[in-house]
């Protein structure tokens, strides 16, 4: 056995995100091509994709990147804590390791009242726990290239469409 090897089968290696980044968008690519090429194409394990380590690296940088990163959900847990608490890479494993066994499951969200324009009315406003964020970011990765195929279809159709998909 090489030096290198991993031992425990379940151990993850965590990509760079400039790698989790190229990765991700080869994935996509090459299922948005098979898509494409054949409309009745069916793709039985996508959700494995879901808890794919490159997967949830580009989920991890769009949450941790977004503005509302600082925002602790009910679980008052942020992007910065688990960062400098937990660190990424063992909170990562553990969403992943809840994903692949089905024990995942997301927790209540947070809510909070936001003022509504200058009317000085008031919005509910959900907050979802950090972890809850990272696997709908790691989801939607994964719908937004079906969106883009079925988008495609729509527009190789007659009349407008045909314009667009010809341009």
């Amino acid at each position: 056995m090489s030096e290198g090897a991993l031992v425990n089968t379940s151990a993850v290696r965590w990509p760079d995100p400039v790698l989790a980044g190229v990765t991700v968008r080869s994935m996509q690519i090459k299922l948005h091509r098979w898509a494409g090429e054949d409309s009745s194409r069916r793709f039985g394990d996508l959700f494995s994709l879901v808890y794919d380590p490159a997967f949830l690296v580009v989920a991890w940088q769009r949450v941790s990147a977004n503005k509302g990163a600082n925002t602790a959900g009910i679980d008052k847990v942020t992007a910065a804590w688990v960062g400098a608490v937990i660190g990424v890479g063992v909170f990562l494993g553990h969403i992943r390791d809840s994903l692949k066994s089905g024990e995942f499951r997301p927790v209540e969200v947070r809510q909070v009242m936001i003022p509504k324009g200058s009317t000085g009315k008031f919005r509910k406003l959900g907050i979802p726990a950090i972890a809850d964020r990272v696997v709908q970011a790691s989801l939607k990765v994964n719908i937004q290239l079906f969106g883009g195929v079925a988008a495609d279809r729509r527009l190789r159709g007659s009349g407008a469409g045909a314009v667009l998909a010809a341009g």
